[in-house]
């Protein structure tokens, strides 16, 4: 039906708009004659059109899609044309009123808009002037034929409908409750006509009854594949079913592309949704608290550590203080002893100062060294005592890279020299052999740090390997985790030992380090390490250029190995610019700070002793 309206309308030869502009172009047509060339035209399309009861009535009638409607042609063609008499328009043109004048000089689109043809733009303080048409331009506008009303309509309508074609429109409908406008007043059958007239109601129908909501397999399943809590769903009809089963949806259909559903589908597919975020807020908030109430126990058992050390060392304060104070009783016992006794002495007026003691110096002196080989040995047994405590802390302590290192390999930074110092220093020690000899399959020689990604890009979880660094003289961890990789630099003490940066444990080789960290894990996560990476292609090994010496071309295999560190010739003595550069970074360096300031300064020497009183006094 609304097709057939269209081609009543807007039909090609014959339409109505289109009968409507040929009687216009024409001067002698009346209203008459155009209400009788549409009853010639349309005299088969009675259900759309009907004509005038007598031949000399200008009264039709036109079947809409609200309802019939009754015209008169009274009028049709002069409004039609909408014509302006030639010589008002070029009285207007000609006008001094700039904007009349360009708006008149303008031309009209077949859209009926206006197509200016200067306009004003400011530059400065100043107008720029409209552009005066030529006198041909003129001319040709004015011989043009003007274009109609039904026929600037038509071309909008078209305009409009490729626009609406080209897009997806949502339309508002307004509905008016009565004819009066009046405040809180509702006329049923009015707004029931509304809906009848403008299609509301055959929408709702078609929308209750169809299938709204029309959604491709690839969309359906990326916006609720979590529904059938398998993210790995493929866009297949299969999977679409698959989750429609799980939220137990009912009266839907599977097309060859599409998923056709109710518009209640979507509400019901919603609340599912919110459940499963429900459910997995719950699951992240009781891991969060899991791993809060273990970063605080971490804590307080660190604070209680260092609660325990501060009380320790308190001690060992209050410890020395007595001892001190005990020994400085001590010594006053001793000088009270070696005193005379008050009773030895004799009235003023009969007293006679005896000649001094000849062993009162020796007396003097001797207890002066008693006391000091006395507090030395004490010292000394002290000293020992921590010493012995600290030695292997002090010896398995980080150590960074002493300089020399790069006048024996080379500069550091340079595969030559990371590959002079794995020859000279771990070779001979046999660190990365495994148990048939030749290296261990963890081991990865000099490769970079992209290169282990690219090895472990494809391995299990807890998959390593162990490289040489090439920024510096060490060994690097390599290890994957579920989610990327992540790398540990390895650093030698200096007894020897291996140790990652950052954990205080020691290793005595590179073995022992991955079979403890095999059982206990690495880090805070949980990480530990599962299977060595192997080698890409087993005929030639990433680190097959390491036991080649450059020199000779000559395997280490064949000549025996490398010469141990301990056999290998001195250093060549340091030039005077180099003992110059050496003095003056010494010198600049600020001092080391002491590992036990509060504990050796409480070791200091007390002052000296209180020297005998003189008793002739």
């Amino acid at each position: 039906m609304i097709f057939v309206k269209q081609d009543f309308f807007f039909g090609k030869p014959v339409g109505f708009l289109s009968v409507l502009d040929e009687e216009s172009h024409f001067p002698q047509s009346t209203n008459l004659s155009f209400t009788q060339k549409l009853v010639q035209n349309f005299r088969g399309m009675n259900h759309v059109f009907q004509g005038p009861r007598s031949d000399s009535s200008l009264s039709f009638s036109v079947n809409h899609y609200a309802g019939k409607v009754e015209y008169n042609s009274q009028g049709f063609l002069e409004k039609n044309r909408d014509t302006i008499p030639p010589g008002m328009i070029q009285l207007l043109q000609h006008s001094e009123n700039k904007l009349i004048s360009q708006i008149f000089s303008a031309t009209i689109t077949r859209t009926g808009t206006l197509a200016l043809q200067g306009r004003y733009t400011i530059k400065g303080k100043g107008v720029a002037k409209p552009k005066k048409l030529s006198g041909a331009r003129q001319k040709f506008l004015a011989n043009k034929r003007a274009v109609t009303v039904g026929s600037q309509f038509k071309n909008s309508l078209v305009l409009l409908m490729e626009r609406l074609n080209a897009a997806a429109p949502h339309f508002v409908r307004c509905i008016k409750p009565n004819v009066e406008k009046i405040p809180d007043k509702y006329d049923f059958h009015y707004v029931k006509r509304q809906l009848n007239y403008t299609g509301i109601l055959e929408t709702t129908k078609i929308r209750k009854e169809g299938y709204s909501v029309r959604l491709t397999f690839d969309q359906f399943v990326n916006r609720y594949k979590c529904i059938s809590l398998d993210l790995s769903l493929p866009p297949t009809s299969q999977s679409c079913a698959w989750i429609l089963h799980t939220a137990k949806m009912k009266n839907w259909r599977i097309g060859h592309t599409k998923v056709f559903l109710k518009y209640w589908h979507l509400d019901l597919l919603a609340e599912y949704l919110k459940k499963l975020d429900i459910c997995a807020m719950n699951i992240q908030k009781g891991v969060r608290g899991f791993l809060a109430r273990r970063k605080v126990k971490m804590m307080q058992s660190i604070a209680k550590k260092e609660a325990e050390n501060i009380s320790a060392f308190i001690s060992h304060i209050e410890r020395n203080g007595n001892l001190m104070a005990h020994k400085e009783s001590n010594l006053d016992r001793i000088h009270v002893k070696s005193m005379p006794s008050p009773s030895s002495f004799k009235p003023l007026n009969d007293f006679e100062f005896p000649p001094p003691p000849s062993n009162l110096l020796d007396h003097k002196e001797e207890t002066k060294i008693r006391f000091q080989k006395m507090m030395s040995e004490e010292k000394i047994d002290q000293e020992e005592k921590e010493d012995a405590d600290d030695l292997e802390v002090e010896e398995d302590a980080f150590k960074p890279t002493p300089k020399y290192d790069e006048k024996r390999f080379g500069r550091m930074g340079t595969k030559k020299a990371a590959k002079n110092w794995f020859q000279q220093t771990q070779i001979p020690k046999g660190v990365v052999d495994g148990s048939h000899g030749s290296p261990d399959t963890w081991f990865h020689g000099l490769i970079t740090r992209r290169n282990a990604e690219r090895l472990l890009s494809d391995k299990p979880v807890g998959c390593f390997l162990i490289r040489i660094s090439e920024s510096r003289f060490g060994f690097s961890l390599s290890f994957r985790t579920s989610t990327r990789c992540k790398h540990y630099i390895i650093e030698q003490t200096r007894s020897g030992k291996y140790i990652i940066v950052g954990i205080p444990r020691a290793f005595l080789n590179l073995h022992q380090l991955i079979d403890n960290y095999r059982q206990t894990p690495i880090n805070e996560d949980g990480d530990l390490l599962t299977v060595p990476c192997g080698q890409k292609d087993d005929d030639t090994p990433d680190y097959e250029d390491l036991y080649t010496i450059e020199k000779r071309g000559e395997s280490l295999s064949d000549i025996g190995g490398l010469t141990p560190v301990d056999e290998l010739p001195p250093p060549l003595p340091l030039k005077k610019h180099e003992v110059e550069q050496e003095m003056s970074a010494v010198l600049e360096s600020p001092p080391p700070v002491p590992k036990r300031v509060m504990e050796y300064s409480l070791k200091e020497l007390p002052p000296p002793p209180i020297p005998v009183r003189d008793w002739k006094r």
